[in-house]
C-alpha cells in the first residue's frame, strides 16, 4: 500500500523494493532473531504497541504490505492502520509519512521524485503544524478589546497579532502570558504571517481545521437556548453521521458555545478556503437537523456563520474573555458538557483550567466522510441535488381541492420513472431479476416466508450485502430476530467464506488469532472486504420499543441522512421478521391491538411513501416441502396466510430440498406432460441432475453443509411466478444462484 505523498508513486515503489523491512524494524528496537519467516512473508514483535513481545506484526512480500494482529493496536487494520513498512517507521517514530520516505531515501540511496504534475501533489495533515496567535489587553472603559504588543520567538506582534508559531508552542505561550490570548482557527504549512497572507490573496492557501460550529447569545437570558441548540445539533450529528463521543468536544465561555469535532472523522483534509466548506457544512446540517415540528432554519438562529472565515481568531482555553471579567473559556468532553446545567458551567468558566490540546484521534466515520465528500463535489462544481419527486410531489398532505388530474403530474412522474436515482435493485439471480421484471422494485413490499431455520434471514442479508458491495445502494437491515453482533458476524463468515462455528471456536481461543496465520489472513481479508462498502449498510437491532411508528421515523431519518449523500435515491430495507413487528405493537398498545393483515398494508403504504424497496421475513408455522399451496386451498392454515399477505407485490417460501432435486424434476414432469413441452422439460431434467450430482461430489459440501434451496414465487404482482434454485452453504450463510434454464425464454414453463 502506498500512502499519499509529494512524492511520485513510481520513486516510492523503487525505493521499497530495494528496502528491507527487516532493517526497518532492527531500527525501530525489533531483535531480528525473533522474526520468523513464513511463505507469505514474515511475523515478528510489533514495535507499534507497547507489549512488543508479542508476535503479532505480519509482513506481506507480494503486497509489500504490513500490518499488526492486535485489534487495538494503531498498526491493525482494525484501527486504520495498515501500509507499507515506511508508513510503519512513521508511525512509530511519530514523524510525517515523507519524513519516513526521505530518511529511508538516505540510507538505501534511492532517490525520491517529486510528482510529475503539482497540481496532483497531495498535502498531508501531517505537515500543517502551524497557528496564529494574538493577544488583547481589555479596555477599562467598555471592556473591549485593545491590541497587546507582544513577542514570541523571534517573532514581533503587529497589532495583537500575526504571530505564527507551531501548535506544540502554544503551551509556551499560554504559560507566558496567561489571559487574552488566541490562535487561529485554522493551520497552515507556511511559518510566517506575511507568506499565508500571500498564498491566501493569490489563491493558493490550504489549511486545515478541525470542523467546529460556533453558537452565540447576546445575553444572558439566551445562554440556555444556545445550550439547549449546541445539544440538538450534537445529538444529531452523533446519530445521523456516527461520530464517537470522544471525538467531540465542546468549549464554552460565558455568552459562546464551540463544538469541535476531530477532523479524521469526516475525513478532512488540506483545502484551499477550506473555511467555506464548513460554513456550507453548517447551514446544510441546520437545515436536516431542523425538525419538522421546529422552525426551520430558525430552529438554529444562534449558530455565529461569520466565525468561518480566513482571518478568524478563536480564543485559547483558560484564557479570560470579555463577556465579564474573571470569566475563562473551558474545555470540556460532550458527554461532560451535556449533563453540566447552566450554572455549573459558569462556576466552572470561573476557574482557570489547565491547558490542553486534545490529540487527534485519528478514526474516520463513513458517513461522515461522505457528508464531506458531497460538499467539496459542491464547492468544486459538480451536479445539484435533484429535487425528491416523490416526497415533494406525491405525499404531502394537501387539502382535497388541491387533488388535479393527472395530467398536471405527467412531467413529473415521467422523469421518476426513469430518474438515475430510482433504479430497480438487481439481486444475485438472474432468474429472479427475471421473476420480478428486473429486480426490486421501487415503492414495492416483498416478503420471504419459510419454515423456522430454512434460511430467509441468512437470504435476505445475503442480497442486502451484494446490493450494497456491487451496487453501492444503502441498505437497511432491522433485526428482530439476532442481535448486530449475530448480523455483522455472519457478514464476515458470508464475505470470507469462513464458517461460523469456526469464528465462534476462534472467539473461545482469542489467542489463536494471533497464532494461525492463514486464519488470520483470512479474516482479514474479509474484514477488509467488508470494510469496502459496510458504509451502505446500517443495522438497526430491534426491541420492545420497536412499532410502526419507530419503523416510520427510523426509515425517514436514514432516508434523511442517505439523502445527504447525495449518491441515490434508492434505499433497499430488509425487515426481519412480521411476526415479531407485530408482537412488539400488540404488546406496546394492548388499547389498538391489529393483525397481520393491517400490519402489512402499513408497510406497503410506507414503502410507497418512502419510494423504498421493502423485503420482509415471515416465519410459516407448517413444514412446507410442496410446491404451490393454491393446489390445496382447503388448508385454512394457507388460505389465512393469502389473506395476511395480500398488500404485498410478492411473496415467496423458501423451501429446503436438501441435497436432492427430485421434488422440482417431479414437479415438472407431472405439470407439464403434453408433448410439446416434452423437449424444454426434458432439457430441463437432464440440467437439473447434473446439478444434482456436481453438488453430491462436489469438495464443499459436507464442509459448508450444503444443499439446494428453492425460492418459490407463489405471488408477484408485476411478474411471473416461478422457482428460482440456489445452493445453500449454510456454514457460511451464503447462497449460489444456479441457473436451470434460459431465465429469458418465452416459453410458459416458468
Amino acid at each position: 500500500m502506498i500512502r499519499k505523498s509529494k512524492y511520485s508513486a513510481d520513486s516510492i515503489r523503487e525505493l521499497l523494493e530495494k528496502l528491507n523491512p527487516v532493517d526497518v524494524l532492527e531500527e525501530l528496537g525489533i531483535d531480528p532473531e525473533s522474526i520468523k519467516r513464513n511463505d507469505n512473508g514474515f511475523i515478528a514483535p510489533c514495535p507499534a504497541h507497547s507489549n512488543g513481545a508479542d508476535v503479532t506484526l505480519v509482513y506481506e512480500d507480494d503486497k509489500k504490505n504490513v500490518y499488526c494482529r492486535e485489534f487495538k493496536c494503531p498498526a491493525s487494520k482494525v484501527t486504520g492502520g495498515g501500509g507499507d513498512i515506511a508508513w510503519l517507521y512513521a508511525l512509530v517514530k511519530q514523524t510525517s509519512y515523507d519524513t519516513s520516505l526521505e530518511i529511508w531515501s538516505k540510507h538505501t540511496g534511492v532517490p525520491l521524485k517529486p510528482a510529475k504534475d503539482e497540481d496532483e501533489v497531495i498535502k498531508h495533515c501531517d505537515d500543517f503544524i502551524y497557528a496564529e496567535i494574538a493577544r488583547y489587553n481589555r479596555s477599562s472603559d467598555d471592556n473591549s478589546f485593545i491590541p497587546a504588543q507582544f513577542g514570541f520567538e523571534n517573532q514581533q506582534a503587529v497589532n495583537g497579532r500575526g504571530v505564527v508559531i507551531q501548535v506544540n508552542n502554544i503551551e509556551d505561550f499560554v504559560n507566558r502570558y496567561k489571559v487574552d490570548l488566541f490562535q487561529s482557527r485554522f493551520y497552515y504549512e507556511l511559518n510566517s504571517w506575511q507568506s499565508i497572507t500571500e498564498a491566501y490573496n493569490s489563491g493558493t492557501l490550504y489549511m486545515l481545521s478541525n470542523y467546529f460550529i460556533v453558537f452565540e447569545a447576546k445575553s444572558s437570558a439566551e445562554i440556555v437556548h444556545a445550550i439547549n441548540q449546541a445539544i440538538e445539533i450534537v445529538e444529531f450529528l452523533r446519530l445521523t453521521y456516527d461520530i464517537p463521543l470522544d471525538a467531540i468536544n465542546i468549549m464554552y465561555s460565558g455568552k459562546r458555545i464551540e463544538i469541535e469535532i476531530d477532523y479524521s472523522i469526516f475525513g478532512i483534509t488540506p483545502k484551499i478556503n477550506l473555511h467555506k466548506y464548513f460554513s456550507l457544512m453548517t447551514r446544510k446540517i441546520a437545515e436536516l437537523a431542523a425538525s419538522e415540528e421546529g422552525n426551520g432554519n430558525d430552529q438554529f438562529s444562534q449558530i455565529n456563520y461569520r466565525v468561518y472565515a480566513f482571518d478568524s481568531l478563536t480564543q485559547i482555553p483558560g484564557s479570560a474573555i470579555a463577556e465579564g471579567k474573571g470569566i475563562h473559556k473551558i474545555l470540556l468532553p460532550y458527554n461532560v458538557f451535556k449533563k453540566t446545567n447552566y450554572v455549573r458551567l459558569y462556576e466552572m468558566s470561573q476557574k482557570r483550567p489547565h491547558f490542553s490540546i486534545p490529540k487527534s484521534l485519528d478514526i474516520r466515520s463513513a458517513t461522515a466522510s461522505e457528508f464531506f465528500g458531497k460538499i467539496t463535489s459542491e464547492i468544486e462544481g459538480t451536479d445539484e441535488d435533484e429535487r425528491d419527486l416523490v416526497a415533494t410531489t406525491f405525499y404531502q398532505k394537501r387539502e382535497p381541492e388541491e387533488y388535479d388530474n393527472l395530467s398536471a403530474f405527467a412531467p413529473q412522474l415521467l422523469q421518476r420513472f426513469f430518474s438515475e436515482k430510482r433504479s430497480v435493485i438487481v439481486t444475485p439471480s438472474k432468474h429472479l431479476n427475471y421473476l420480478l421484471g428486473g429486480g426490486f422494485q421501487p415503492g414495492s413490499l416483498s416478503i420471504i416466508a419459510g419454515f423456522p431455520g430454512s434460511g430467509t434471514t441468512s437470504f435476505c442479508l445475503w442480497c442486502a450485502n451484494y446490493v450494497a458491495r456491487y451496487h453501492n445502494i444503502p441498505c437497511v437491515f432491522i433485526t428482530m430476530q439476532q442481535g448486530i453482533e449475530e448480523i455483522y458476524v455472519k457478514s464476515l463468515s458470508q464475505i470470507g467464506s469462513i464458517p461460523s462455528q469456526e469464528l465462534t471456536t476462534r472467539r473461545n481461543d482469542p489467542g489463536s488469532l494471533k497464532r494461525d496465520d492463514a486464519f488470520n489472513r483470512s479474516l482479514m481479508a474479509s474484514y477488509e472486504t467488508y470494510q469496502e462498502f459496510s458504509q451502505n449498510v446500517t443495522v438497526i437491532e430491534g426491541s420492545v420499543s420497536t412499532d410502526e411508528d419507530f419503523l416510520r421515523k427510523l426509515l425517514i431519518e436514514l432516508r434523511k441522512r442517505y439523502k445527504a449523500r447525495g449518491e441515490s435515491n434508492t434505499i433497499f430495507v430488509v425487515l426481519d421478521s412480521l411476526q415479531l413487528l407485530l408482537a412488539n405493537i400488540n404488546a406496546g398498545h394492548t388499547e389498538r391491538q391489529i393483525d397481520m393483515n393491517v400490519l402489512t398494508s402499513r408497510i406497503k403504504s410506507l414503502a410507497r411513501e418512502l419510494d423504498i424497496s421493502i423485503l420482509a421475513t415471515n416465519e410459516y408455522l407448517l413444514d412446507y416441502h410442496h410446491f404451490y399451496p393454491t393446489s390445496d386451498i382447503s388448508n385454512k392454515v394457507i388460505v389465512r396466510f393469502y389473506q395476511d399477505t395480500q398488500f404485498a407485490d410478492v411473496v415467496c417460501f423458501l423451501v429446503s430440498q436438501d441435497r436432492s432435486l427430485t421434488n422440482i424434476i417431479k414437479y415438472f414432469q407431472i405439470n407439464y406432460s403434453r408433448p410439446s413441452h416434452r423437449k424444454e422439460v426434458d432439457e430441463i431434467v437432464a440440467k437439473l441432475t447434473e446439478l444434482e450430482k456436481q453438488l453430491r461430489e462436489g469438495k464443499r459440501v459436507n464442509e459448508l453443509a450444503s444443499c439446494f434451496t428453492v425460492l418459490e414465487v407463489i405471488k408477484n404482482r408485476g411478474g411471473k411466478r416461478g422457482k428460482v434454485l440456489f445452493i445453500q452453504e449454510r456454514s457460511i450463510s451464503n447462497f449460489i444462484p444456479l441457473e436451470y434454464r434460459d431465465p429469458e425464454s418465452n416459453s410458459e414453463i416458468i
